[in-house]
C-alpha cells in the first residue's frame, strides 16, 4: 500500500509541477536507458504511471473540448496502419482510450433518453475499431444500433443500410465470444437446442445458425478426442431432431463410418437393434448418396 501511495504521489507532484520527462527519468535513474532495459528497470513502473495519468488529464482535456474521435484517429495517422496492426501502435491505444471516454459519455446519456449527436463521417477503418471496442465495453444491441443509425427502420431498410456490414460484425464477434464461453463450460448441445427452442426456428434464423456452429464446434471436439484415442461422450439420441441436424452436420464433414457408429453408441455385435441406429442410416444415405 505504501508503495503504491508513493506512486500516487510522486506522479501528482511531477504533474503539478510540469516537470518534464527528462528530469522524471533521471530521478529514477532510467536515464540513458531505452527499449527491454527501459522497461525491465526497478523504477520503470513509476515512470509509466506517471505516464499513463498525464495521459490520462491530456484525454479528459480533449473530452471537454469536445474533440471528435475521428480527430484523433486522425493525428495519430491510424488509417495508415494495416488493422492486424493496430493493436500494437501506441497511437491506437491512446486512440481506443479517448474512444472509450468519450462512448462511455454517450452511453450513460442514451440511457437517459437523451439526443446526442453522432458524428457518421468515421472512415471505415476507424468504425471496425469503433464496433469492436462495442463488444469489448459489452454494449447492449439497442445502443449499437443507435451508433449505426440502424434505430427505428423497417426490416428492409435495415439490411440494406450503408451501416448493416458493421452491425453483423458485431453481432458476429458476440456470437464468437457467447460459443467460447458455451465450449469453455462444456455446455451440451442438448441445452442449446432446448433453450433456444431450435426445432421451433427456420434454418435461415440467426439462432439456428448459431446452434450449428456450436455443433460443429462441439463435434470437432469430440472428432479429435476419439482420433487420439481418449475417451469422449457419446450421443444420447433423446431428441430426434437435434439429431437429425448432427447427422447433416457429420455428413458434411465427411465424419469416418466408424466415428459415427461410435458416437451413435452402436452394439458393435448387433448395431441395427440399438435406438440410434436409424441416424446412422440416415448419416450413411447423405455421406454416400446414390
Amino acid at each position: 500500500m505504501f508503495e503504491a501511495i508513493s506512486k500516487w504521489a510522486s506522479t501528482m507532484w511531477w504533474l503539478e509541477t510540469g516537470k518534464t520527462d527528462d528530469y522524471i527519468k533521471k530521478t529514477l535513474k532510467l536515464d540513458g536507458l531505452t527499449g527491454t532495459a527501459l522497461k525491465s528497470a526497478p523504477n520503470y513502473a513509476y515512470y509509466e504511471h506517471f505516464l499513463y495519468t498525464r495521459e490520462g488529464y491530456m484525454l479528459e482535456n480533449w473530452l471537454k473540448k469536445g474533440y471528435s474521435t475521428k480527430e484523433i484517429w486522425a493525428r495519430y495517422k491510424l488509417d495508415d496502419v494495416p488493422l492486424t496492426l493496430l493493436k500494437d501502435k501506441d497511437g491506437f491505444k491512446t486512440y481506443l482510450r479517448y474512444a472509450t471516454m468519450e462512448d462511455d459519455k454517450i452511453f450513460k446519456l442514451k440511457k437517459q433518453d437523451k439526443d446526442v449527436e453522432i458524428d457518421e463521417s468515421n472512415t471505415a477503418s476507424e468504425m471496425i475499431a469503433k464496433v469492436d471496442m462495442w463488444v469489448s465495453l459489452d454494449r447492449p444491441s439497442w445502443y449499437v444500433k443507435a451508433m449505426l443509425d440502424l434505430d427505428r427502420r423497417s426490416y428492409k431498410a435495415f439490411h440494406n443500410s450503408r451501416n448493416y456490414w458493421l452491425y453483423k460484425r458485431f453481432e458476429q464477434a458476440n456470437d464468437d465470444r457467447t460459443l467460447a464461453t458455451w465450449l469453455a463450460n462444456k455446455v451440451p448441445t442438448e441445452r442449446i437446442w432446448t433453450t433456444f427452442k431450435i426445432d421451433e426456428l427456420s434454418r435461415g434464423n440467426r439462432g439456428y445458425k448459431i446452434y450449428v456452429r456450436y455443433a460443429k464446434m462441439k463435434d470437432d471436439e469430440t472428432f479429435n478426442l476419439w482420433f487420439t484415442g481418449n475417451a469422449f461422450e457419446r450421443e444420447s439420441g433423446n431428441i430426434p431432431s437435434e439429431m437429425n441436424t448432427k447427422v447433416e452436420i457429420w455428413a458434411d464433414a465427411k465424419r469416418p463410418n466408424s466415428y459415427v457408429k461410435e458416437v451413435l453408441h452402436l452394439n458393435k455385435f448387433a448395431p441395427k437393434t440399438s435406438p440410434n441406429y436409424k441416424y446412422y442410416e440416415k448419416f450413411v444415405e447423405l455421406r454416400e448418396p446414390v
